[in-house]
């Protein structure tokens, strides 16, 4: 029989998990080691370890001081991502290899697309004679920030509820829209933009988005139901 939420030894392990899958996630995604972040919190390497796997329990104003530390490298989210029920806007994102652009035939053809574009054609005039006008969505990148100038009809929810030429910060899913702003942004800011696969998952479901900048201004992406790839 389970243990009840109030069991501490419950809710111990619980937040040990999540921080253990947290932490995990960020150190891959900025390329870090847990001896950096242990020592750019002030705490020992061994001490962080004790937390992950559940030996010690971990302070509140640790937690907070994990969390200003991963905001500050641009992640979002440490302190919902430990709460035992994440509220409906809770986002998180997982990238996944490209290998599996492959099996899509309209993220193929986005991938496709962008390797022929040349300035300055129009996205939606490439999109529209590729035929993915409609499936399709089309961002413009301009000081920052980042709005939605395009929303094919055939978009799936929650992208569906995006609304045109609004910043993505201001969606109506305020955690997905700040997740969708980070990543997207992320992909032209590097020299050589570049497309990415991204599962966005929340408490009540995951999608996929495969993601294709034509340059530093206009990014495609395609959203894919979970398992489409």
């Amino acid at each position: 029989m389970p243990k009840r939420a109030s069991d501490s030894s419950y809710a111990d392990s619980f937040v040990a998990q999540q921080l253990r899958d947290a932490i995990g996630a960020r150190l891959k995604s900025s390329r870090l080691t847990l001896a950096t972040v242990a020592k750019d919190v002030g705490r020992d390497e061994s001490t962080l370890r004790a937390w992950l796997r559940g030996a010690n329990r971990v302070a509140f104003e640790d937690v907070l001081a994990l969390d200003s530390y991963f905001a500050d490298l641009g992640h979002d989210g440490l302190l919902e991502e430990l709460r035992p029920h994440p509220p409906r806007s809770y986002w998180r994102a997982k990238e996944e290899t490209l290998e599996m652009i492959g099996r899509n035939k309209d993220c193929a053809a986005l991938w496709k697309l962008g390797e022929a574009y040349t300035p300055p054609a129009s996205p939606l005039s490439l999109l529209s004679e590729a035929g993915l006008l409609e499936k399709a969505m089309v961002y413009f990148r301009l000081d920052g920030n980042l709005y939605t100038i395009h929303l094919g009809r055939d978009c799936p929810a929650p992208f569906n509820e995006i609304v045109l030429g609004r910043e993505m910060r201001r969606h109506a899913d305020a955690g997905l829209g700040s997740i969708l702003h980070r990543q997207l942004l992320a992909q032209t800011a590097a020299d050589a933009p570049r497309p990415c696969l991204l599962r966005l998952i929340s408490p009540h479901g995951s999608c996929l988005l495969f993601s294709l900048p034509l340059n530093d201004t206009f990014i495609l992406s395609i959203a894919l139901p979970s398992g489409a790839v």
